[in-house]
């Protein structure tokens, strides 16, 4: 039998690699969960939102400019751009550790959490760790290396379960110890997976090269990630203020059920953009445009499968994989993120097409209108309707931003094609 091309091969590996990602996020969940209880668990979910929200600055900023230009990039530039792409790298991490560990310090200087109590240097771990193995996996995806990303996320992820496994097994799983494994293992994860870097040599100039096309092509997505984390965790915030943290826990409990979904997801992060860029470069914006077409067709029913079948046997599904009888507010939360994930699936091709063509302004203003109509009216939605409004209005956000997002594109499309028949009319002429 031959072997497959290796185009197909990173397939077939970065899709192993998210299927290792999500399997070691769905089992912390459920160990946390069973170790920790709801309401620990929703308190560590609120902190680990501020982890991920640097995660998605730094991946707008750095790692996915990285998985556009790389693809571009003439083989004799591409070790000095990544030279560059490291070293901006290792500054935001700086710049993150100080804004976000100041912060951090805040709130337990001026708010009564005790349970907050001693975690900060555990938390600047975490915040450090996990935005090192997002830009090692993110150089290796862009570079063709998928063996290398899955060797990152083997180390960095498997670490973490068996870190958070010994922990619970000795009794001394809390939420301190939490942040200090998942961070400590996905440090081990980032060296390994960034081994090649310390042989990129920077060419003069290149930095500041790197650090204007970064900026030219991500401030947008950067305001977007900002907007978007507001955007899709201000009604989980509003539930915590309202409802308590074990709301939190119960929504978060459900989302590493529904979590499955995300191989589908971030296997197609990790290709479609690439590819993407490759055909547009290659081909040109058709090729470009079916391709992404095929894919959100494809990934699209799949979507809808699962989360028919997770909304169907929802209490079953929890039962099983918490050990207990499921109370109605996880069945409820898991069936309104099950709906969620559909349109969140629309949401990430539309985003490959929008980074793809270098168009990210109208991303962020779409955000920014959905983000506003979030603050103004998640706060009363969840006081009134509770959980139910909680979950179902973060669904109703995504759809939103689907149909939203949808409309642009392809109102820009048709003018750049309403554009490009006229200059061949004049040409003609």
């Amino acid at each position: 039998m031959q072997p497959p091309p290796p185009r197909a091969r990173g397939r077939v590996v970065a899709l192993v690699d998210q299927a290792l990602v999500s399997g070691v996020n769905f089992a912390t969940s459920v160990l946390l969960v069973r170790a920790l209880g709801l309401q620990m668990f929703g308190t560590y979910s609120l902190v680990w939102l501020l982890v991920l929200f640097a995660v998605g600055l730094g991946q707008a900023l750095v790692v996915q400019p990285l998985l556009t230009f790389v693809p571009k990039c003439a083989e004799r530039e591409r070790e000095s751009y990544l030279a560059a792409a490291a070293r901006l790298e290792l500054i935001f991490l700086g710049a993150t550790a100080l804004g976000m560990g100041a912060a951090y310090a805040f709130v337990l200087a001026h708010w009564d959490a005790p349970e907050l109590a001693g975690t900060l240097p555990a938390f600047l771990v975490a915040l450090l760790g996990r935005q090192a193995q997002s830009f090692s996996r993110g150089v290796a995806f862009a570079t063709a290396r998928q063996d290398r990303a899955l060797v990152c996320d083997a180390v960095g992820y498997g670490g973490q379960l068996l870190l958070l496994a010994v922990l619970s097994a000795t009794g001394r799983l809390d939420l301190r110890t939490a942040l200090q494994a998942v961070g400590a293992a996905s440090a081990v994860g980032a060296v390994t997976g960034a081994v090649s870097l310390a042989r990129a040599r920077l060419e003069p100039g290149e930095l500041a090269r790197a650090a204007g096309r970064h900026w030219t092509f991500a401030r947008w997505l950067a305001g977007m990630s900002v907007v978007q984390w507001f955007s899709s965790n201000f009604f989980l915030v509003a539930a915590a203020g309202l409802l308590g943290s074990a709301a939190v826990g119960a929504i978060k409990a459900a989302q590493a059920v529904i979590g499955v979904l995300h191989v589908l997801f971030l296997a197609m992060e990790n290709v479609v953009p690439v590819v993407a860029a490759r055909l547009l470069v290659e081909r040109g914006r058709g090729a470009m445009l079916d391709y992404l077409t095929r894919v959100g067709a494809f990934g699209l029913g799949a979507t809808v499968l699962v989360a028919a079948l997770v909304a169907g046997g929802a209490e079953l599904l929890l039962a099983l994989v918490y050990g207990a009888p499921a109370g109605p507010e996880p069945v409820l939360a898991l069936r309104g993120l099950a709906l969620l994930y559909v349109f969140a699936y629309v949401i990430s091709v539309l985003h490959i097409g929008y980074r793809t063509l270098e168009r990210t302004r109208t991303v962020a203003l779409v955000y920014v209108g959905c983000t506003l109509l979030a603050l103004a009216f998640a706060r009363p939605i969840v006081a009134h309707f509770g959980l139910a409004g909680a979950v179902f209005g973060m669904a109703a956000q995504q759809a939103m931003l689907a149909i939203s997002l949808g409309f642009a594109f392809t109102r820009a499309e048709h003018s750049v094609q309403s554009a490009e028949l006229s200059a061949r009319r004049r040409t003609v002429a």
